[in-house]
């Protein structure tokens, strides 16, 4: 039983993590029973899951007459006749047969015998009726806490947490699963084991990370076959041959014809539908649009016909897709309908807004535009209500992510079919950058800021961990370094009783657009981009005109980004890919060509185009003749600039650099690339940064501003935090960054080494978030500062992002590595600007613009392109 498929991002990794949890906690295996069949080795198979063939040995039991019962192993071999033929029969059916089972005065009197017929109920719901299911486990987490039965009540807990996250729940799951994890350490429970290692497996594999998640179905599979008494994980199965499949290999296909044939043989009717659904988004992917209608056609069927609502929603909503594509729109239309049905019915919360977009769509492809707004504003209505059972605003972004496709088509409906641009700004800006305009509001209405919660003494077995990681070569160790990292993590949040207070969530979450343009200057333009299929568009904001640009299609934009960004990382001019990414997104918004400030807000790969390095028609850059800022969304942008009240005082700076890195034994000269802190391959090899500690002097040297430094061995995590950090109008690092894309919690800068410090001198985005900062300026003087985690519609997850949730207004940052003398002289002229009175991107641009001029065809845009500022960009840094 899975219900981690769909989850967003971030809460993708979190559940992962608690899966791993569970499956490094558990003993590593319970004693195998005796292969007799007897009354107790069926009641030991159904412990382990293996209904199926605990219901076998109780009917060769029953056959050979050796089935003696009384009337309470009567009732509960009849139940366990239920379970083990699930897939034959009707779930519903099957569920009330059970309610009848409990009325009888055997379950009445015998709570054991009340509390395993109710799980068996409560694990059918599941499937088809979440609000019953929720209402069964309940009863069981509470009778099994009754009677004192410590197993029944921890699977309850997690039961309960499943259901949770498919209502909308995430941080309660979170909660719950978490709990019902610690509760379970105490016994032996290898059905529990194989579950968490294929939910992990499940979780890495929507991540994008098929060769982790290869390892964990593997590990289950592998683990099935060592305890033969336990169930098959199924889970891990299709999983496995899911991954295979989309590599190409036909070995995937083998096993899921394989198991196809199986399901049906042995009448496993959910099985068959789950095949169904994975081989109908293969014939997807290869545009094999007969054989999907085929697969997900049968699928639908076949959940419908045994009750699973669930899995009926999803293939539906997949066939109704496909439909759309074949041009038969009503009967698209039909299946869409049908999909939410069935996922209302059934309780998936989780998944109905993407359900009602899809719906929405194929409404606006016949024309019922009236049915088609309703849909969408039932879908945005329906995520912002997911908002309510977060921990803190942070992860609303990650939500957002997981839905974006319900705010990308909201907003082309706005402008494409309602011609309405204000409604248009509304829908995008309500999905940009979520928790950090939460965060900011909240900073600003002098409210505590929200922070997730961590174990301090878990969280120092996490910077030993950290330490360990930097140093270990052996790439086996790294693995079960890593396995135990995830494990200490999740062991390190704390969860309070309840989520966040409602008052906390924004009444008001955007910024209206006649706000918006009175906050803009006379030379400023706002671009808002948002990328789609078949085409995306760019909203061009001035202080008098709203305008919509059509724009190509979304595919074509990222490979035309992604080419420049090869090309310039590669060292050349790049000037052609240049000129190819100047037409596909600024020659269209013709209103640029009369302003000469940009204020970007990207979306997609655009996250990490280096505009700058965009050639006009006449040959030159776009930093030669514009200043380019970047926001997250136009509501942080009005956020962050909104005037400070400050009284006059001097500057006050700190500057961070020079730090002293451990030689590893090979090539400690070599930059950073070799591995990565958290990677499984083998760690990163930190060059010295010659000229670090030199840019930090020359901060400290040029006058004007009162500067602190820490360099060399006082560059160090544990110096750092120990500062009040919210005193100072800048921060400068000039530190190697560690980026892990995967888990961009664990993303942080690289400080001085000291390997008797509790800390790991790894200043991560978990921390940073947590800090109080009340900055004008932070400078990422780093490799990859502003690269990180892409969320879709919701922005990046980044260094950047986790300085602007912690107070700063603005950051400066680069996109991708630095280079070691050009960055020094780059910075040196940045602050020179800063100090003449320039405002911060004017600064910026005007420094490149310098070092272009002095260095001719030597300044590769590899070496100054990749440094862009986001926020705001007009402020200045002046004091008295």
């Amino acid at each position: 039983m899975s219900v981690w498929v769909g989850a967003s991002r971030r809460f993708r990794v979190s559940i992962a993590l608690v899966a791993l949890f569970l499956a490094v906690q558990q003993p590593a295996a319970v004693r195998r029973t005796s292969p007799a069949d007897s009354f107790e080795r069926a009641k030991q198979l159904a412990w382990l899951n293996n209904w199926a063939e605990a219901s076998r040995v109780l009917s060769r039991l029953q056959r050979s007459g050796r089935l003696e019962l009384d009337e309470r192993n009567r009732t509960l071999a009849r139940a366990v006749e239920i379970r083990g033929n699930i897939e034959s029969l009707s779930l519903p059916s099957a569920a009330g047969e059970l309610d009848r089972l409990l009325a009888t005065g055997a379950a009445r009197d015998d709570q054991n015998l009340r509390l395993q017929i109710l799980a068996m109920k409560g694990d059918i719901e599941f499937q088809y009726d979440l609000a019953a299911a929720e209402k069964t486990w309940r009863e069981v987490e509470r009778l099994a806490a009754q009677i004192g039965h410590s197993g029944w009540e921890a699977r309850a807990g997690g039961e309960l947490g499943c259901i949770a996250f498919l209502n909308g729940q995430a941080f309660t799951a979170l909660k719950k699963v978490s709990a019902s994890l610690i509760r379970a350490e105490a016994y032996n429970d290898v059905a529990e084991k194989m579950k968490r290692l294929t939910a992990l497996g499940e979780g890495l594999a929507e991540f994008g990370r098929p060769a982790d998640a290869l390892r964990f179905f593997d590990r289950a599979l592998a683990l099935s076959s060592e305890q033969p008494d336990a169930y098959f994980p199924f889970t891990a199965y299709l999983g496995k041959a899911r991954l295979l499949l989309e590599r190409g290999s036909s070995q995937g296909r083998s096993m899921l014809l394989n198991g196809l044939a199986d399901a049906r043989r042995q009448n496993q009717r959910v099985r068959e539908s789950r095949i169904l659904i994975v081989l109908g988004d293969d014939a997807v992917r290869v545009s094999n649009t007969n054989d999907a209608l085929r697969w997900f056609s049968t699928a639908v069927e076949v959940a419908r016909s045994t009750g699973l609502g669930r899995i009926e929603a999803e293939a539906g909503s997949k066939l109704a897709s496909v439909l759309v594509e074949r041009g038969e729109f009503d009967r698209a239309a039909e299946h869409a309908r049908d999909s939410v049905a069935a996922a209302e019915k059934s309780g998936d919360l989780y998944h109905l807004p993407l359900d009602l977009a899809a719906l929405a769509e194929i409404e606006v492809s016949r024309g019922d535009f009236g049915a088609a707004g309703a849909a969408y504003d039932k879908a945005i209505q329906l995520v912002r209500s997911l908002f309510e059972d977060l921990p803190n605003a942070r992860h609303e972004s990650t939500v957002v992510a997981t839905m974006g496709r319900v705010f990308q088509d909201y907003f082309a409906f706005a402008i494409d079919t309602l011609h309405n641009p204000d409604k248009a700004f509304e829908i995008l800006e309500s999905a940009r950058a979520r928790g950090l305009v939460d965060r900011i509001r909240l900073s600003q209405a002098a409210a505590q800021a929200e922070t997730e919660r961590r174990d301090p003494a878990m969280m120092k077995l996490v910077a030993a961990l950290n330490r360990r990681l930097a140093d270990e070569q052996n790439s086996t160790y790294r693995h079960r370094l890593l396995d135990e990292l995830w494990e200490t993590e999740i062991r390190a949040l704390r969860f309070g009783d309840a989520p966040r207070e409602p008052e906390l969530i924004s009444a008001k979450p955007t910024v209206g657009l006649y706000e918006l343009q009175r906050r803009l200057h006379d030379d400023d333009v706002l671009i808002e981009y948002a990328l789609g299929s078949p085409r995306s568009f760019a909203v061009a904001i001035t202080r008098r005109q709203v305008v919509t640009y059509p724009l190509a299609g979304k595919k074509e934009i990222e490979s035309t980004v992604s080419r420049h960004v090869q090309a310039i990382q590669n060292g050349r001019d790049a000037r052609e890919e240049g000129r190819a990414v100047y037409s596909l997104l600024l020659q269209p918004v013709r209103l640029m060509s009369e302003i000469s400030r940009l204020i970007i807000v990207p979306d997609g790969k655009l996250n990490m185009v280096p505009l700058g390095a965009a050639v006009d028609p006449q040959g030159h850059y776009l930093a030669e003749s514009h200043v380019i800022s970047f926001t997250p969304s136009a509501t942080a942008y009005y956020l962050l600039s909104t005037p400070k009240p400050q009284a006059p005082r001097p500057v006050e700076v700190l500057g961070v650099g020079g730090a002293s890195y451990s030689p590893l034994p090979l090539a400690a000269d070599i930059t950073p690339g070799f591995g990565g802190l958290f990677s499984a391959l083998a760690p990163p090899r930190f060059s010295k940064l010659i000229r670090s500690g030199g840019e930090v002097t020359d901060l400290a040297r040029a006058g004007g501003w009162d500067t602190r430094s820490l360099t060399g061995d006082f560059a160090s995590e544990g110096v750092l935090k120990r500062l009040p950090l919210s005193s100072f109008d800048v921060l400068h690092f000039a530190l190697h960054s560690a980026i892990d894309r995967d888990f961009p919690d664990r993303s942080g800068l690289v400080l001085t080494s000291h390997s008797s410090d509790t800390e790991d001198d790894l200043l991560q985005a978990r921390e940073i978030i947590g800090l109080k900062l009340n900055a004008d300026l932070v400078t990422l003087s780093a490799c990859d500062g502003a690269s990180g985690t892409p969320e879709g519609i919701a922005g990046t997850d980044s260094l950047v992002q986790a300085f602007l949730m912690a107070g700063a207004r603005s950051v400066v940052a680069s996109v991708w590595q630095a280079d070691d003398t050009f960055t020094a002289a780059l910075m040196r002229r940045f602050y020179a600007s800063l100090r003449a009175g320039h405002d911060k991107a004017e600064a910026l641009t005007l420094a490149k613009r310098e070092l272009l001029k002095e260095w001719g065809p030597s300044a590769a845009p590899k070496y100054w392109a990749g440094f862009r500022i986001v926020g705001d960009a007009h402020g200045k840094i002046s004091g008295e």
